[in-house]
């Protein structure tokens, strides 16, 4: 598990990034190059053991995508494009996650939820995530990180240092490292809203496909009148608040870089495939608390993206 250490930077509202700086000193993981024989076979051992768990895709059913959860060691599937809240819950947090993923519209079949559709509706991104819940142990808000954290290396290719270096562009406030992509909690949810216990307890509650943003709970800045998103993060980017026990937090995190199903990252002029990158591993989802001194802690379960197409990428891997 990767020790503390963490940065942070801020991007506004429709994807250009604001002029930013390291909050404190960083402990980045060096980016240095793998040579794809040293980790193949690494990479080929975590795959065994990683998808030794998944049903067959024919029994998959969103086919052509699965999401499994894992708070073990073996993957447990989830509902996804569904208004269906799944229960989380550890030592650190306590709440529901919805996940959605778009499919091309020739791979959707006619038993998929409604749901899904209203949430793509009129919209750009290929996958989101909407978690609410309650955080224990009052975590500082800077410290909580949302992203992947890989079993194995990103492999080198002639790809990757291009394909990093425009993710850095684009996207600011990521943290990157050999086998993580990763952003404070507070910088990369596109709308945060937060409630007393019985706001939340309201029986509409949880049942939205989008959040507000609503942040007044907050108190000082953001009790003088409604901040926007990018307030937040402007703010939150230089002030070291916790998460209160005694509030319910909503977050909306969504993104239309990399498409789920076909593993395609659409760049400026170019696409390129990231499921051969990863070495065939699935992106993910979930939370980490980055300490200073010991080791980093889960405050979600991850929750990984499969594909029929990155199933096939895997296989191509592991065959060569």
């Amino acid at each position: 598990r990767r020790q503390g250490g963490d940065w942070e930077t801020d991007r506004g509202r429709g994807g250009r990034s604001s002029t930013s700086t390291p909050r404190r000193a960083v402990m980045a993981a060096p980016d240095l190059p793998i040579p794809c024989g040293a980790a193949r076979g690494r990479v080929r051992d975590v795959h065994e053991a990683a998808t030794g768990g998944l049903p067959p895709v024919e029994a998959w059913p969103e086919r052509p995508v699965l999401v499994t959860m894992r708070k073990e060691m073996d993957p447990q599937e989830v509902p996804v494009s569904t208004a269906v809240e799944i229960p989380v819950s550890t030592r650190l947090f306590h709440g529901t996650v919805k996940l959605f993923v778009r499919v091309e519209a020739e791979a959707a079949d006619d038993h998929r939820s409604k749901d899904s559709y209203y949430y793509f509706r009129g919209r750009r991104r290929l996958a989101g995530v909407i978690l609410r819940g309650k955080f224990k142990d009052g975590l500082r808000m800077d410290s909580v990180y949302a992203g992947n954290w890989f079993e194995a290396p990103i492999r080198m290719m002639k790809q990757r240092g291009i394909v990093l270096g425009v993710i850095r562009r684009l996207l600011p406030h990521l943290h990157l490292g050999m086998d993580f992509i990763a952003a404070p909690l507070i910088l990369d949810a596109k709308r945060m809203a937060v409630y007393a216990h019985h706001e939340a307890c309201a029986p509409t509650c949880g049942k939205s496909l989008s959040v507000d943003e609503k942040t007044d709970l907050l108190g000082g800045f953001f009790a003088q009148q409604a901040r926007s998103p990018r307030e937040r993060r402007a703010f939150l980017r230089k002030t070291g608040l916790c998460f209160r026990e005694d509030h319910v937090y909503e977050f909306e995190l969504y993104q239309d870089k990399v498409n789920f199903q076909t593993y395609d990252l659409k760049l400026p002029l170019v696409s390129v495939n990231v499921g051969s990158i990863l070495g065939g591993q699935p992106m993910q989802f979930g939370l980490r608390l980055k300490t200073s001194g010991g080791e980093d802690e889960w405050v979600t379960p991850r929750f990984s993206f499969w594909s029929e197409d990155l199933l096939r990428q895997r296989q191509v891997l592991n065959s060569t």
